[in-house]
């Protein structure tokens, strides 16, 4: 897994209002790959292909451990961008009836004692857990430089 499932504590999920142009750029899922097996040679490897700030890049993760299944590939492709992260919980569920129903997942990732909600909806289940992560991730690069703007500002300031 990812991380440990543990239930969030404090859930950060709006942002700041400070200027958009300085705003972190933002992570977007485009597509994704995941061929997961299981039995006496297990293999999980998934590819995302994102946009960050209008600069197409490719991430990628393979595993051959026992316990690593898609979404934890996904976590772990992600870690090519945001290193330090786990998630507390992770849902998805179904937006109607039938097979051809919407995927909308939900993933609270955990940062240094904070946690940012995530939300992703497309019909593909795995592209929706995708874009949840990078929409956690992109809250949490959001305060992490809200954290060091107002550090900035407090040393600029004669404080510590």
């Amino acid at each position: 897994l990812c991380g440990k499932s543990n239930r969030p504590t404090r859930v950060i999920e709006g942002s700041n209002a400070m200027n958009q142009s300085q705003r972190p750029d933002r992570i977007i899922v485009n597509d994704i790959s995941v061929t997961t097996s299981t039995g006496p040679n297990p293999l999980c490897h998934v590819t995302i292909e994102v946009d960050i700030g209008g600069v197409a890049q490719s991430l990628t993760f393979e595993s051959k451990a026992s316990d690593v299944g898609p979404v934890s590939g996904i976590c772990g492709a992600f870690r090519k961008i945001v290193p330090d992260f786990n998630w507390a919980d992770f849902r998805v569920r179904a937006l109607g009836p039938g097979e051809g129903a919407d995927a909308f997942a939900t993933v609270y990732i955990k940062n240094n004692g904070d946690t940012f909600a995530g939300e992703g909806t497309h019909n593909n289940t795995l592209h929706a857990s995708a874009a949840a992560v990078a929409d956690g991730l992109n809250k949490l690069r959001w305060h992490e430089f809200n954290k060091a703007a107002q550090h900035s500002r407090l040393v600029a300031a004669g404080g510590r």
